[in-house]
């Protein structure tokens, strides 16, 4: 009995098509998948730098290399996020606080998952961003089907500083303001008390009060621009405006980083 072989070509190109198949039907499943999905992200601070900087500080350099309309391309090609508006702050340090704004096309796994290059993307969870001129890291705080609206509301927050440089409460002047970076004001001073130092110590049980003429206490009265995020205000996205946290103020003249005394809404 002769046994009947299968030609070669038939067995590679069946092989070929199986493959095929498989390729076709993998990017049809991801392709119907896919959905854009809007996300905030806070530049994070770089390795190797400003030792004493906030975590989310980064300098001129890293912020200045990014720019709307800048793109992260998938080795395919196809366009996987890209920046649609970029908010900067003025920190210290010679250094900014940077907030991106990005368009992703991700994935949603078995489970509903937004997947972005295959690692579930979450809010307060680090990202990684290779952009067109700089690859960086960052803090994921918003997700959403649609692009983020915060309500805005004037504020008129009362700070005091103890036990200042005097040079600092000179400089502070009556009408100075904060902008960002497309030209907004979200900060002015209203008003400036400045006072000898006082200081306070327990002595054998006994409260005193004394004052120190070389140093000086500050109290300022400024109108800022809050932003309400998740039912919380908060002034330049991540400075909570609550009694007693402390906020930073980074007027032209001077930077201010006091507690919150007092909370009003502005008239």
């Amino acid at each position: 009995m002769i046994k009947k072989r299968f030609p070669v070509n038939i067995v590679i190109l069946s092989i070929f098509i199986l493959f095929a198949g498989s390729v076709a039907f993998y990017f049809f499943t991801q392709k119907r998948s896919e959905s854009d999905l809007y996300v905030i992200v806070s530049l994070l601070k770089p390795e190797n730098s400003q030792p004493n900087a906030p975590y989310n500080w980064v300098p001129y350099w890293i912020s200045n290399s990014i720019d709307v309309g800048d793109r992260e391309v998938t080795p395919l090609g196809t366009v996987s996020s890209i920046v649609l508006d970029k908010e900067v702050y003025e920190g210290p340090l010679s250094g900014q606080y940077v907030y991106v704004t990005l368009k992703f096309q991700v994935n949603k796994d078995k489970n509903g998952v937004y997947l972005y290059k295959n690692k579930p993307i979450l809010t307060n969870a680090e990202i990684e961003l290779r952009l067109t001129k700089t690859q960086v890291k960052g803090l994921v705080i918003y997700i959403g089907r649609d692009l983020p609206k915060f309500e805005s509301k004037k504020m008129v927050i009362t700070v005091k500083g103890r036990e200042i440089e005097p040079w600092i409460a000179e400089d502070l002047k009556v009408g100075s303001t904060i902008e960002n970076s497309k030209g907004t004001s979200i900060a002015k001073v209203l008003d400036k008390k400045v006072t000898p130092a006082e200081v306070k110590s327990d002595w054998a049980g006994v409260a005193r009060i004394s004052y120190d003429t070389r140093k000086k206490d500050l109290e300022a009265t400024v109108e800022i621009t809050a932003q309400n995020i998740s039912g919380i205000n908060y002034f330049a996205v991540t400075n909570k405006v609550k009694t007693n946290e402390y906020i930073y103020l980074p007027f032209k003249e001077v930077s201010l980083y006091y507690p919150i005394n007092s909370i009003t809404e502005a008239n």
